[in-house]
């Protein structure tokens, strides 16, 4: 659920914002940076797809690592889709679609 969560995080949110006429970042510190957590998502279903496979590598482990993160592309298409517009350049944001 935490991949899932930091790919629409990742999506709509998270961005280094810069002053450029004072070459200084804005949201420099995690008070000013914005990170959404689970609780400010309202529902995401989590499944588990069982699969066998007989040989994966020498250790013979999967691991996750960032399988989850698949928020971002699902958030990236579906304004595509509403929109016909296709946002190369994350956050995902209004200013983007209005060019």
């Amino acid at each position: 659920m935490g991949g899932m969560i930091w790919g629409i995080s990742s999506a709509l949110h998270e961005a280094t914002e810069i002053d450029r006429r004072r070459a200084r970042y804005v949201n420099d510190n995690l008070a000013d940076y914005l990170v959404p957590v689970n609780a400010d998502v309202e529902q995401v279903d989590v499944i588990l797809v069982s699969e066998e496979d007989s040989w994966v590598n020498p250790a013979d482990v999967k691991g996750l690592g960032e399988l989850g993160n698949v928020g971002t592309a699902a958030v990236a298409n579906a304004v595509y889709h509403a929109t016909g517009q296709r946002i190369r350049a994350l956050p995902v944001r209004i200013e983007k679609l209005l060019v």
